[in-house]
């Protein structure tokens, strides 16, 4: 018998969040399904053990004019979109006549707490809406109901949880004993830097775009390094400029240029393999986020699994994922003009006297340390489990679509 055939719809470009998600899914999923994926970025890698489609025109950026020939040509049993939620119903509309017979199942976050926007009304035409918390089922569930109480009969989507996994056997420590994985580390990756042995290092490996605000770990960092060493560092993997703000201005602005550490010069986020990334990680101390809404966090996991203390704002995903294994930033409301969600931001204060206290307090930092790594490595978030939970959602929509399935 011939293994169903899924088609995804997603990036396979490594670096970035949504290409690590989708490429460590199918990599569990191409053992027993026939996977196609298309490719929404003309530049993503195509070299994976599934057929895999690149995007042959560049306007075309969401794939509209070529995806029903596309499904055409598959056949598919199950479409799987890997995508922001606000771009899920361009796809909703697209399938709606050509393909309406096959299951479509989105996996998306939610990075805030969502606005009850009408573009909502056409996710109830999903088979299954499959976000990654707790923080966002309940979100969609209660943007359905404001909106019906605005005068819309409206049936909400059928929805699943599934959260994201980490791959521990390539983000992972090279020490049981945590302080001398990250001398291990800081030898192969400062071999002129010896000063480095001993340093405090904080990491912030999130894209530097506008959600994401670097501008507030910059500025932290710098309330908290004024009275330090020079070794007390920031190490940012990320573009110096990107989606988001001018990096080298601003740390020109607030006195720390000699204290940053960068994977690259360039205005891009760097691209770079899983072990020189795992390297990174165990390097640094202390992992920051200081965005104002995360649909999970996987820089946070990733470094948390090499045995990093972390800090994160307490909002969103965070505040579900986090309590008791990270230090936790108070958040104040941010509305965002451009998404259709309430964010949260935290205080370039917060972060200085999170910060302080595991620099001042190396008991507390070991125990954070401990408690990240425990988080990150439980083993419901391991990709193979959650490959596990794809595998039995798609048997259940294969048998009866009008089964929701209970994640």
């Amino acid at each position: 018998m011939e293994n169903q055939r899924i088609l995804a719809i997603g990036y396979a470009r490594e670096g970035f969040g949504f290409g690590r998600v989708l490429q460590s899914l199918l990599q569990r999923l191409c053992h027993i399904y026939d996977v196609h994926q298309f490719e929404m970025t003309c530049t993503g890698n195509t070299q994976w053990p599934w057929h895999v489609y690149a995007n042959q025109i560049p306007t075309d950026r969401f794939g509209e004019q070529q995806l029903p020939q596309l499904v055409e040509a598959v056949q598919p049993d199950f479409i799987l979109l890997v995508a922001e939620l606000w771009d899920v119903p361009r796809y909703v509309r697209l399938f709606r006549q050509s393909a309406s017979h096959i299951p479509l199942v989105a996996y998306c976050p939610l990075d805030g707490e969502l606005k009850p926007y009408p573009y909502l009304e056409t996710l109830a035409e999903l088979s299954l809406l499959v976000v990654y918390t707790e923080f966002a089922r309940q979100e969609v569930s209660q943007a359905f109901a404001q909106l019906s109480q605005n005068g819309r009969n409206l049936t909400p989507p059928a929805l699943a949880v599934i959260p994201h996994g980490v791959d521990t056997e390539r983000f992972y420590p090279y020490h049981a004993d945590f302080k001398t994985a990250r001398q291990i580390a800081r030898t192969r990756l400062f071999p002129t830097q010896p000063e480095l042995d001993n340093a405090f290092i904080v990491f912030n490996g999130n894209r530097n775009q506008s959600r994401k605000r670097i501008d507030l770990t910059l500025k932290g960092f710098s309330l908290f390094a004024v009275d330090k060493p020079d070794t007390v560092k920031l190490y940012l993997h990320m573009g110096l400029m990107d989606q988001g703000v001018n990096v080298m201005g601003l740390a020109k602005q607030y006195g720390i240029q000699s204290r940053l550490i960068c994977t690259t010069q360039g205005r891009s986020h760097p691209v770079v393999s899983d072990a020189e990334l795992n390297l990174i990680y165990n390097a640094c101390d202390v992992g920051l986020n200081s965005s104002m809404g995360e649909g999970w966090g996987l820089v946070s996991f990733e470094h948390g699994a090499t045995g990093a203390a972390q800090v994160v704002p307490y909002h969103s995903a965070c505040q579900e994922l986090w309590p008791g294994a990270a230090l936790m930033l108070e958040t104040k409301l941010a509305p965002s003009r451009t998404l259709p969600l309430t964010l949260r931001e935290v205080s370039p204060e917060d972060i200085a006297q999170a910060l302080q206290r595991l620099y001042s307090a190396p008991p507390l930092w070991d125990l954070l340390a401990r408690g990240a790594y425990r988080n990150a490595t439980q083993p419901n978030l391991q990709w193979q489990a959650v490959a596990e939970q794809f595998d039995r959602m798609f048997q259940t929509l294969m048998v009866d679509r009008s089964v929701p399935y209970a994640a």
